[in-house]
């Protein structure tokens, strides 16, 4: 290992630099190739922090031979690890912080502008029920005409033709165009066409034959109990409608 002697200082060259063994000093050595890092600088730090694990494992290999050398390759790893020779630590750098002067007192607008907005809001209004549907109306009840047929019937078989037709008339306008009344209705303008036929009036017998049909497309007249002469008229009207 080759040995220079130089103002009491031993320097060796060990794994590609140098290594000087001199008295102890507080800056570190030039030879540790990192300079000391400042307290701010951290890529600095981590580089220098690396360095010294390096060197710590040379000394360590060192120690038995060259046990002068592995304390100073130490005392580069201590510098670099933020210690002196002496092993103090460095004195951390302190920043300026200049006080703030004219600074806004409690309860100003300046402070307010950082408290919490309040905001007060109304209640939202009840909603509204739904307005209620009314009522379905009842069903058209159908008149009771049983009793208007009845005399209409009578009148007829007594030859009253004229009574009978007028009872049949007027079921028929009690009841009016109720669906539900279609049964009553065929039956009321049958009994008014056969009166009608009867005292000579054929066009308004033809009519009350249609309105039959019309409540009741699948009437048929009774042979035993009708005329060849109504049943004849109420054919002929049944073959015109559609």
């Amino acid at each position: 290992m080759p040995r220079f002697v130089r103002s009491a200082a031993v320097v060796f060259v060990i794994a590609g630099f140098a290594v000087v063994a001199a008295p102890a000093r507080s800056a570190c050595p030039d030879w540790t190739g990192v300079p000391a890092p400042a307290a701010s600088d951290a890529y600095a730090a981590r580089l220098a922090a690396l360095r010294a694990d390096e060197l710590g494992r040379i000394a360590g290999a060192l120690d038995a031979r060259a046990p002068s050398v592995a304390a100073a390759l130490r005392v580069g790893a201590d510098c670099l690890r933020g210690a002196d020779s002496a092993g103090q630590p460095f004195a951390a750098v302190r920043l300026h912080r200049p006080a703030v002067r004219g600074a806004p007192e409690a309860g100003s607008p300046t402070t307010a502008l950082d408290a919490p907005v309040v905001v007060a809001l109304a209640p939202l209004p009840a909603p509204k029920p739904a307005p209620a549907r009314p009522p379905s109306p009842p069903p058209d009840p159908v008149p009771d005409v049983s009793a208007t047929l009845a005399a209409a019937e009578q009148a007829l078989q007594g030859a009253r033709y004229e009574e009978a037709a007028e009872a049949a008339r007027e079921a028929l306008a009690k009841l009016g165009d109720r669906p539900a009344a279609a049964k009553e209705r065929s039956r009321a303008a049958v009994l008014a066409a056969t009166a009608e036929l009867a005292l000579g009036r054929a066009e308004e017998a033809r009519a009350h034959f249609a309105m039959a049909l019309a409540a009741d497309p699948d009437l048929a007249l009774d042979p035993m109990t009708t005329s060849p002469k109504v049943r004849a008229v109420f054919e002929s009207v049944k073959e015109t409608q559609p």
